[in-house]
């Protein structure tokens, strides 16, 4: 069970950044992103997904709570959703916090947005730095935790469906 509620945690995480890349966020004004195709090829051009040092981040942290052994859940919340990755054995929390602290650190080496993340990464951090989305993380005595809310309700709702549990049918 606790195999199948990790790799669900593996799994939404993901599907949240690959849902940026083929739907955007609902609401979104789309013509702007078709202005910008037909910008001047001096623009920067961004980063593939496979090459996007956010997703390379998020895939290693990932990895290390996999393998780590550790509980994780994803709770439902009014504004969005709560992510928990955590274990009452001292050497697996001290695992999940180095890893933790890793990503954050390849995070804060990212140094050109426009070319080193991929444009789903890049609309997710500017609607974190307009404020749209709200994106806390932190280390906590038995894990880890990242809370994603918007006051925007369609922001919200998205980031419930992406990151809640979906319940299997027939």
């Amino acid at each position: 069970m606790f195999k199948r509620i990790l790799m669900f945690t593996i799994v939404a995480s993901l599907a949240l950044i690959w849902m940026f890349a083929l739907v955007g966020f609902a609401g979104e004004d789309h013509s702007k992103h078709e202005a910008m195709t037909t910008k001047a090829a001096t623009t920067p051009k961004a980063a593939t997904i496979e090459d996007c040092l956010a997703h390379k981040a998020v895939a290693k942290f990932y990895n290390s709570v996999s393998s780590a052994g550790v509980n994780s859940a994803n709770v439902t919340l009014t504004q969005g959703v709560e992510l928990i990755a955590s274990t009452d054995d001292p050497a697996k929390v001290a695992k999940l916090h180095k890893a933790f602290e890793a990503r954050q650190a390849e995070y804060a080496a990212i140094k050109n947005p426009e070319t080193e993340l991929c444009s789903p990464c890049q609309d997710f951090m500017a609607k974190v730095k307009e404020g749209k989305i709200n994106w806390e993380f932190a280390k906590f005595n038995r894990g880890v935790f990242e809370l994603f809310t918007s006051q925007d309700p369609a922001l919200a709702k998205h980031l419930q469906e992406e990151y809640s549990p979906k319940e299997k049918k027939g």
